[in-house]
C-alpha cells in the first residue's frame, strides 16, 4: 500500500488535552470538544514528544535513548488514532490508509450495531463521590433482581414472539419499542455503574438504529480506573445487562403480556453483545485483559486459522496459548448457544408466520411477511459469523492446496509488449545486469510472458515451487500468514521486481504470499531454465555472477534486523545499499562518532576495538551499525579492516525513505522484534 508520509519530516503537534492515567491505559481528552482517545499506558512517553518539534524519526531516536527500545507500532498507531480524532493539528487524514493493528478488520462492528443517526445530549457528567464498594453493591443488587425472576427465562414461549390475538399486526412497532426500551435500560445501568466506579460519564446521547432508538453512553471513563479487577467485573457484567433489564421489566405488571417479546429480544441482543467475531462486549473484555495486544492475534486466529492451530507451535508464550484456548472455548460456546437458540426460535415461530402469510387478513399477512424477512435477516446476519467460523476451521488446513489449484496463469497478448522491451527491463535489473547478452537471451528463450488478474496469487507461502518471476507491469502485495492465522501486509512492490530468486540455487519453501493488486504482466522463468543455465558449460561466468548477487541478499538477510524478512522485501534494502571496498588497516567507524550507516561485511575480516583493546573479529556475513538506522546513537567501538574488505552499506536516509514509502514495512520490522523478544523470554 503506497503511502507518501515522510517519517523523517512529519512532526505531530498534540492539541491542548487533559490526561487521565490508569493502571493499564491513559485517556487523552480534548479540552474543548471532550473527544477522547484511549491508549496503553506505556504509550504515555510518546504523548510528551508530540510537541510539533520532533519528527517520527526523532521520536524513535529519543525513545531509544531513554528506554533502550523503540516501537514503530506504538508511535504510528498513537499518531494515527489521535489524528483521526482531530487531537493533532492538521493530521486528521495523514494515516487514513494505514492498516490499524489495534482495530483489525476482524473487529468491525456488526451491521446490526451500526448507528444511523446520533445526537449528543451531554458530553460529560462528573461527581466527586465514587467508590468500588458502591459499584459492587450495585452489581449484587442487580444480580438479586435476576435471581428473583430467574424462572422467567425458562418459561418463554417462542411461538408467541411478536404475535398478538390479531396476528402480527403490531409486530414491527412492538419489536422497535421493546428493543428501544431494553437498549436504553442497558445504557442507564451502564451509566450508573460507571458513575459508581469512576465518578465520570462521557458521551450521553440518543442513537438511532435500524430497529430501535435508545439512550447511549460511552464507557471510556472506565479506562482510567486504576484497578484491573473493577474493569474486568464491569466488562463481564455489562455483557449480560440485557438479561438484567428483562428481569427488571418482569416486575412491572403492565408489561407482562409482552414478556415473551421482551425475553426473546433480550436474548438476541445479548448474543449480539457476546459475538466473538465482531466488536462486542466479549471482545472488549479481552481488550481490557490484554490491552497491550488488543486482540490483534486472537481475532485473526479464530477467523483465519484452524482450531488445530491450538496444538501447533505458534511461537507464542504459554500465557498466549492459554488465551487462544480460552477465547476459542468462549467462541465455541457462543456458536453452539446461538445455533440452538436460533433453531428453537425458528421451529417455534416459522409455522405461525407461514400460517398468517397464507390465511391471515391483508394487514396481518403483510406484517407476517415483513416479520419473516426481518427475523431471517437478523438471525441470518449472526449466523454468517457462525458459518464463517465453521467454514474456516474445516477448510483452513486446505487453504494452501486450494490456492495452488486456483492459481491460474493466462497467456498475455499485448501489442505494446515486445521482446526487446522485456529484454531491456530484465537487463536493467540488478540481479541480471551483470549477465552476458547470451545468458539473457537464453533465459528469455526459455521463459514466457504471462498475466495475472487482480487478487490472484503469484506466490503462495509454504509452497515448494521454484520458478522465478520478474514483474514487468503492475503492483503486487507481499504478506505473511502468521501461525496464529493473522495475514500481515508487509509491503507493496511495483514493476521491475524479482520474486523467488533464492530458489535458483537452493531448495526452500516460499516465505510469503505475493498477490496481484491489479492485473499484472510478468516474465515467468521456470526452474528448469536456471538448472539448464547452470549445467551449460558456456555460462559458468554468468552463473558465478548470479550466485554472488544472490549471496549478497542472503548475507543481508542474516543480519538480525532483516533475517526474518521475505526475500522480496530484502531486495528493497539491497537495492538501496551501495558496495564499497576498504583497504587493509582502514577505520570504518570510530568509537564515539555518530555515523548513521549500516554495514554488512561481504568479504574479508575486520577487528572491533574498544578503549584500545581488541574485542572481537568479524568475518563474511557479519554486520554492525543496525541501531544507527533507527536512533542517533554514538558508535560504541572502533571497527578496523584486517585485510581488503568489501561492504554493503545502507545510509539512514535511504533506510527511512524505504520506511516512509512503505509504512506497513516499518510496522513489520517492529513486530519481528517483538516476536524475537517473546522467543527469548
Amino acid at each position: 500500500m503506497e503511502n507518501t508520509i515522510k517519517l523523517d519530516q512529519l512532526k505531530p503537534l498534540l492539541k491542548e488535552c487533559n490526561f487521565y492515567a490508569g493502571e493499564l491505559n491513559i485517556v487523552v481528552e480534548d479540552v474543548d470538544t471532550k473527544i477522547q482517545v484511549v491508549l496503553p499506558i506505556e504509550n504515555a512517553p510518546i504523548l510528551e514528544l508530540l510537541n510539533g518539534e520532533n519528527s517520527i524519526k526523532e521520536i524513535s531516536s529519543i525513545l531509544y535513548h531513554s528506554h533502550g527500545k523503540v516501537s514503530f507500532h506504538s508511535i504510528l498507531t498513537t499518531v494515527k488514532l489521535l489524528g483521526e480524532s482531530n487531537l493533532l493539528v492538521g493530521m486528521a487524514h495523514k494515516f487514513e490508509n494505514l492498516q490499524d493493528e489495534k482495530s483489525p478488520n476482524e473487529q468491525r462492528p456488526s451491521f446490526l450495531a451500526r448507528t444511523i443517526f446520533e445526537f449528543m445530549i451531554l458530553r460529560k457528567i462528573g461527581f466527586n463521590w465514587h467508590h468500588d464498594g458502591l459499584f459492587y453493591l450495585l452489581i449484587l443488587a442487580l444480580l438479586g433482581v435476576v435471581g428473583l425472576n430467574y424462572q422467567s427465562f425458562s418459561q418463554l414461549d417462542m411461538s408467541r414472539f411478536l404475535k398478538s390475538p390479531l396476528g402480527y399486526n403490531e409486530a414491527l412497532p412492538r419489536l422497535f419499542i421493546v428493543a428501544s426500551i431494553l437498549m436504553s435500560m442497558k445504557s442507564i445501568l451502564k451509566g450508573v455503574l460507571l458513575l459508581a466506579s469512576t465518578g465520570k460519564l462521557y458521551g450521553v446521547g440518543l442513537q438511532l438504529y435500524p430497529y430501535a432508538i435508545s439512550l447511549s453512553v460511552s464507557d471510556n471513563s472506565l479506562y482510567s480506573h486504576p484497578k484491573k479487577s473493577t474493569i474486568i467485573s464491569y466488562s463481564v457484567f455489562s455483557a449480560f445487562l440485557y438479561m438484567v433489564s428483562f428481569a427488571a421489566l418482569e416486575m412491572i405488571p403492565m408489561l407482562r403480556p409482552y414478556r415473551h417479546d421482551v425475553g426473546v429480544v433480550a436474548i438476541l441482543l445479548t448474543f449480539m453483545d457476546l459475538n466473538p467475531y465482531r466488536r462486542s462486549d466479549l471482545t472488549k473484555l479481552f481488550y481490557f485483559l490484554y490491552a497491550d495486544n488488543q486482540l490483534k492475534n486472537i481475532m485473526p486466529y479464530l477467523k483465519n486459522c484452524s482450531l488445530a492451530g491450538i496444538w501447533k507451535d505458534t511461537g507464542a508464550k504459554i500465557s498466549d496459548e492459554i488465551r487462544y484456548v480460552a477465547y476459542s472455548i468462549l467462541a465455541l460456546a457462543w456458536a453452539v448457544g446461538f445455533a440452538l437458540f436460533s433453531f428453537d426460535l425458528t421451529v417455534s415461530s416459522i409455522p405461525g408466520l407461514i400460517h398468517q402469510m397464507s390465511t391471515g387478513i391483508s394487514l396481518s399477512k403483510y406484517s407476517a411477511i415483513v416479520v419473516m424477512v426481518t427475523f431471517t435477516f437478523i438471525t441470518g446476519h449472526l449466523l454468517v459469523d457462525l458459518f464463517h467460523t465453521i467454514y474456516n476451521n474445516i477448510l483452513s488446513p486446505m487453504i494452501t492446496p486450494l490456492m495452488r489449484l486456483g492459481k491460474s496463469k493466462s497467456s498475455l497478448q499485448k501489442k505494446d509488449m515486445t521482446s526487446f522491451e522485456v529484454r531491456e527491463n530484465l537487463k536493467n535489473h540488478m540481479l541480471f545486469n551483470q549477465l552476458s547478452d547470451a545468458a539473457i537471451d537464453f533465459i528469455l528463450e526459455n521463459s514466457s510472458v504471462r498475466s495475472l488478474k487482480a487478487g490472484s496469487h503469484l506466490v503462495i507461502q509454504g509452497d515448494s515451487n521454484r520458478d522465478v518471476y520478474f514483474l514487468i507491469e503492475g503492483q503486487i502485495d507481499v504478506s505473511v500468514r502468521e501461525n496464529t492465522g493473522r495475514v500481515k501486509q508487509i509491503v507493496r512492490l511495483g514493476a521491475h521486481t524479482v520474486v523467488g530468486e533464492l530458489a535458483i540455487f537452493e531448495k526452500c519453501q516460499r516465505t510469503a504470499n505475493v498477490t496481484a493488486t491489479e492485473e499484472i504482466t510478468y516474465l515467468e522463468i521456470p526452474e528448469e531454465t536456471f538448472q539448464n543455465l547452470i549445467s551449460e558449460g558456456s555460462f559458468e561466468e554468468d552463473v558465478e555472477k548470479l550466485r554472488k548477487r544472490i549471496e549478497l541478499s542472503q548475507f543481508v538477510s542474516s543480519a538480525d534486523l532483516f533475517r526474518d524478512f521475505p526475500p522480496e522485501v530484502m531486495n528493497l534494502f539491497v537495492e538501496a545499499g551501495d558496495l564499497v571496498l576498504f583497504p587493509e588497516g582502514h577505520s570504518i567507524v570510530e568509537e564515539g562518532e555518530t555515523d548513521k550507516t549500516f554495514y554488512l561485511l561481504i568479504k574479508g575480516q575486520v577487528e572491533v576495538i574498544k578503549n584500545g583493546e581488541s574485542l572481537a573479529q568479524l568475518g563474511q556475513g557479519d554486520f554492525f551499525g543496525e541501531v544507527a538506522l533507527i536512533a542517533n546513537v554514538p558508535r560504541t567501538a572502533t571497527v578496523k579492516t584486517k585485510e581488503d574488505c568489501l561492504f554493503l552499506y545502507i545510509e539512514d536516509k535511504k533506510f527511512w525513505n524505504i520506511l516512509s514509502d512503505n509504512i506497513e514495512l516499518a510496522m513489520y520490522i517492529e513486530s519481528v522484534g517483538r516476536h524475537r523478544q517473546a522467543e527469548a523470554a
